[in-house]
Parts: C-alpha cells; structure tokens; sequence
C-alpha cells in the first residue's frame, strides 16, 4: 500500500535520528496527504559516529507533504526549529572504539545480507512468489526508491551550540537550507534512473553564521557574518568497500565574501574544536584496521577462528570473540560475516523451498485423490536424495553484487 510505501521512507529519514516516530501513526496521517510531527526529542545515540558529542536537541516541526502523483513529483519535507546542543567528546578507550568498529560493521553486514538474499531469490531459491505478489513488491520498492532519492528536503532555524567547561560557548546559526534532487550536472530534475552510482543534491544556503563567546563584550562573539550560497552534495549509493572512502562530499559556493573576525581567546577556541574534530576521526578510522602488526602473518587463520565463532554463537566464546574484533581489519570481519551469511541464506532458503514444494505435492495429491470417495492422501515419496543442489552465488556474483574488489 502507499501508505506503507511513505511510511518507511520517512521512518528511515527520521527515525534514526529522533525519538517516538510510530509508523503505524504516520500511516494513517498520510491518507490525508499531509503528515506534521512537532515537538520531536533528538536521540543522541544516533550520532555516536560523529567527532562532536551530542549532548541533547529538538525539532519544533516536521511537515511531509505527498503528492498525488508520487511516481513524478517528489515528497517534500520542511523540518524547523533544529537546535543542538554539542560538547567535546573524549578520546575513545579500547572498549568504545571496538563500539564504533561494531556498529559499522553491523551496518555493513545488515546491508550485505539482504542484497545476497534478493540475489539468492532472483536465481530461484526460496519458495516462489506468487507473479502478483511479485510485481507488486517490486512497484512498491521501486516507488520507495524513487521517493527517498527525490525527497525534498528543507531546514529552517536550525542552531547548533557547543559548550565546553561550562564556559566556551561556540555555535552555528542557519537560517534556512534547502535541497532538491539534480542530474550529475547539477541542473535540478525528477531522478527517473535510480541505478547511478551517486546521488546528487544540490542545497540553497541562508544566513549562515558561526559566533564563539569568549568575549566579555558580547557584541564581539560574532565571528563569521552572515552567508548565502549553494552546497553541492553527492552520496556515494551503496556503502563502500572500504572505510576510508568517503560516503558523502560537499561543495560549498559562496554568494559574496567572507567576512571572518576573530580575536585571540575566539581563534584558540575554534582551534580547539577543530583539532577535538580531527583527533577523534582519525582514532575512528584507526579502529578499522589492524591493530597488531604480528598478527598480519595470521590474519587468515584468525578470519577461519572468527568465522567458527560465528557459527558456534559470539556468546560461546565472547572473549575471543571481542579479541578478534578489535585486532582484525574490518574487511576481514565483514568478509567472514558475509561467508556466514550466505551459508546461513543458503541452508534457510533451500529448507523455505523444500517445504513449498512438499505443500504444493500433498495439494495436487489431495486433489487427485478427492474424488475417490474422499479417501486419506498418501504421504508423497522421500526425494531428498534426489533433490537438486541448493542455490549459492559464486565468489564472482558476490564481489560484482556487493562492489567489492577482494573478500
């Protein structure tokens, strides 16, 4: 239903990001064709990735607009009132760093199983889907596709603070900022072809300002006055095989010049965030790699360990389990969640197709045999030594399905 079709594209927008987004609220506020939220609380957990601590924020309002002609124009989301308040993170001990590397692995593998599922399916394992059903989820992921890609999105009054000690004071100020969908060149357009490799949005910028209270005098917390511009963001669509490539770049043009003033104690303090911002991205990417130089030699009898782990349950062995994960590359880890994983998908879907095709066997019996003064169905024959080998993708499959250059 489209209903369901709005919902999951908003909840997947928003719902990481704030607290008490009800999906199945959100339907029936669609059928309307216009969906307001307000009063939403930030969830700071969401943001563990980012160099700057989340302390709290809000948004005042969120309005989704649907159109009637989904398919061409796209859905429109106007969020205001975005006001966060930030504070300097710690360097992460070993124990939160292992946090960082487990949750992108996660995502990482989460992706990874449903794309080798899809695959799976497409070359017949698995029980058949019926062609109606068939078609209809395939419309129906096609539109959620396109609605995600197309979404227009605009921010207004959003304010971010950042305090340290109780005493620094720094924030960004925007008044509004605007983005629309556009082709590789730039030139905005309802994106038809969802099979690129990036998505481009291109942003309007209003009224951004950046003051750092350090001052007694508070008419000189103004650092950077006002600016207007356009922001030229484009996504990397699928994750990518490495951590270190970037998933997203920015532009920024600017309208007019920039007029920066900063005294001394402002320029310390800008200093400090930054050098705060670079410190602990570059501790989160160091979490990705390996963490012992002697272990390089073993690296692929410790995949094999790690892998076992896998298939025996973490919790057999939750110690070396959170050993290996902290000491293997990430590529390692994900590559050996992904042999699980299709191993698992393997077994699952040959069981899901064994059982649809014994169903459908007792039916064509029951019927065959219905007509014979309603005797009992025989219990069809044991094919199973007969039975055909189970559907898998080969290691070629795999890296062309995930975009990957090696395990």
């Amino acid at each position: 239903m489209l209903e369901d079709t709005v919902a999951r594209v908003v909840t997947a927008k928003l719902g990481k990001y704030v607290k008490a987004i009800e999906p199945e609220a959100l339907k029936v506020a669609i059928t309307s064709g216009v969906v307001e939220l307000e009063n939403l609380e930030i969830e700071p957990a969401a943001f563990v990735d980012y160099p700057l601590a989340v302390v709290s924020g809000s948004l005042a309002k969120v309005s989704v607009r649907i159109p009637w002609k989904v398919w061409s124009t796209p859905v429109s989301m106007e969020v205001s009132g975005v006001h966060l308040r930030l504070g300097p993170k710690r360097v992460p001990d070993d124990r939160e760093r292992l946090a960082i590397k487990r949750a992108r692995l996660d995502e990482l593998a989460a992706d990874d199983a449903l794309r080798i599922e899809a695959a799976l399916r497409s070359k017949g394992a698995g029980a058949p889907v019926p062609e109606t059903d068939k078609a209809s989820d395939g419309m129906l992921d096609r539109l959620a596709t396109k609605m995600a890609e197309n979404l227009q999105v605009t921010l207004t009054d959003v304010k971010l603070s950042y305090i340290e000690d109780g005493e620094l004071s720094m924030g960004v100020t925007l008044d509004s900022l605007a983005f629309t969908s556009t082709d590789e060149a730039w030139v905005p357009t309802f994106v038809e072809n969802c099979s690129s490799t990036l998505i481009h949005k291109l942003g309007s910028l209003s009224g951004l300002s950046i003051h750092a209270d350090v001052s007694s005098t508070p008419d000189a917390a103004r650092v950077l006055r006002p600016l207007d511009g356009e922001l030229k963001v484009a996504i990397v669509r699928d994750p990518a095989s490495s951590p270190e490539t970037p998933r997203i770049t920015a532009t920024l043009g600017l309208n007019s010049g920039v007029d920066l003033a900063l005294d001394s104690a402002q320029w310390q303090a800008l200093a400090r965030v930054l050098a705060t911002c670079s410190m602990y991205s570059k501790i989160a990417r160091h979490a990705y790699h390996l963490q012992d130089n002697d272990l390089a030699a073993d690296a692929d009898q410790l995949a094999e360990r790690y892998s076992a782990l896998l298939l025996a349950g973490p919790d057999s062995a939750p110690d070396e389990c959170e050993y290996l994960e902290s000491a293997l590359p990430l590529a390692v880890l994900r590559a050996a969640r992904r042999k699980v994983a299709h191993d698992a998908l393997v077994a699952s879907l040959a069981a899901e197709k064994a059982a649809a095709e014994l169903a459908a066997s007792q039916s064509i019996v029951s019927r065959l045999f219905s007509s014979w003064w309603s005797s009992p169905s025989p219990a069809p024959a044991d094919d199973s030594a007969h039975a055909p080998p189970p559907t898998v993708l080969t290691d070629d499959e795999m890296v062309d399905l995930l975009g990957l250059s090696s395990a």
